[in-house]
């Protein structure tokens, strides 16, 4: 099968997201091109027939970036008209609505291939309000008849999209957030190399400090919980340097490594940690790629009850789940896990060690692949 893999994005866990797919479908035989931004940046050495665009998109001028980005659609065309796909796949269609219309033009002219898109946020897609609803279903409706599925991360998402668009339930595909298998690891070995004590209580506070993770919220939750505890923060702060520069609470005790953390450094910082906090607020509508690392490395979530975290807490028993921007159940959570014992605790560890194999890598490709073939088979 000749499959085009496209991702314009340079957001959250996309380069291992492409990388994995990628290889997976080149293992099973496929010609695969990947069609990517340049900003994007994908190891390339296992993979084949690789097609780079060459285009620079700036986020922050919207209206610009919606008119760049024609290039790239124009190039995803000119790719398939060479090569006669049998699938493209794009692999992060959530914010694409308009780049997709003006674009339209190529799409409409692609006859041979089947066109695939992932989305990660039904909000960023379908809206989180009647207004942005409207506005973004009349750009849905332009478009979607030329998509064959639409693959999402869980059955909350699916059900959003099916509650706020025309897209037909048969046209949107529930796919697990692929996680790399159960990791085992020596906590105390871990905890050595950060100077933390085999007794102190270490939660995790892990990526990319934007506001929408609910840093804020666990703010003002650290001033009511009852234990001295460890709080480590791991990651870009973008939005909270200010903060982060002089925090102090009297019975916290704070490790900041406050840049980039590379896949070599998440082995100790996991490791090292009790509990991964994941206090997001109430517009996350996907899945969390730290979700899937804590469980790799059996660390157990407290996690917000939105998008699919909270479900996917409670479905396979991953700690504690939290009602969204409530900052006094959040305390409480945490303190419930400061004195969580042992046969409780390790039945979290378990759990997630099940999860990463109900939801690895290998089973998100399969079951993908499983779909193009189903789908192309059909022409």
């Amino acid at each position: 099968m000749k499959i085009l893999i496209v991702n314009h994005s340079t957001v959250g866990h996309n380069k291992e997201y492409t990388k994995k797919i990628c290889e997976y479908l080149i293992e099973k035989g496929n010609d695969v091109t990947l069609l990517k931004s340049d900003k994007l940046e994908v190891e390339l050495n296992d993979l084949k027939n690789v097609s780079l665009s060459d285009e620079k998109y700036d986020a922050k001028h919207k209206i610009l970036y919606c008119i760049k980005i024609r290039k790239f659609y124009k190039k995803m065309y000119e790719l398939n008209k060479k090569n006669n796909y049998n699938v493209i796949h794009h692999l992060y269609l959530d914010t694409q609505h308009i780049s997709i219309l003006l674009s339209l033009r190529y799409i409409k002219k692609i006859q041979n291939a089947k066109l695939f898109g992932t989305i990660h946020w039904s909000s960023n897609f379908v809206g989180d309000s009647y207004k942005k609803n409207r506005f973004k279903n009349f750009f849905i409706n332009r478009f979607e008849k030329y998509f064959s599925i639409f693959f999402v991360h869980g059955d909350r998402c699916k059900k959003d999209m099916i509650s706020k668009s025309k897209i037909s339930n048969k046209k949107i595909n529930t796919i697990p957030y692929g996680t790399e298998m159960y990791k085992y690891i020596d906590k105390l070995e871990c905890r050595k190399k950060f100077n933390i004590d085999s007794n102190e209580k270490v939660f995790l506070f892990f990526a990319g400090l934007t506001s929408y993770k609910g840093f804020d919220i666990l703010l003002q939750a650290l001033k009511n919980i009852d234990d001295k505890i460890t709080l480590f923060i791991a990651g870009m702060p973008y939005d909270y340097m200010d903060i982060l520069s002089d925090i102090s609470i009297d019975n916290i005790k704070f490790i900041k490594i406050l840049r980039y953390i590379n896949n070599e450094e998440l082995q100790d910082i996991f490791g090292a940690s009790d509990f991964l906090l994941l206090p997001y607020k109430k517009i996350v509508s996907g899945q969390s790629g730290p979700l899937t690392i804590g469980a790799t490395y059996g660390v157990p979530i407290i996690g917000s009850d939105v998008g699919e975290i909270g479900s996917t807490i409670e479905k396979y028993n991953l700690g504690y789940v939290v009602k969204s921007e409530d900052a006094d159940d959040l305390a409480e959570k945490i303190n419930s896990a400061c004195i969580v014992d042992n046969f409780k605790y390790n039945e979290f560890v378990r759990n997630c060690e099940k999860y990463t194999y109900l939801n690895s890598w290998e089973v998100m490709c399969e079951k993908i692949f499983d779909c193009y073939k189903k789908v192309v088979n059909t022409i």
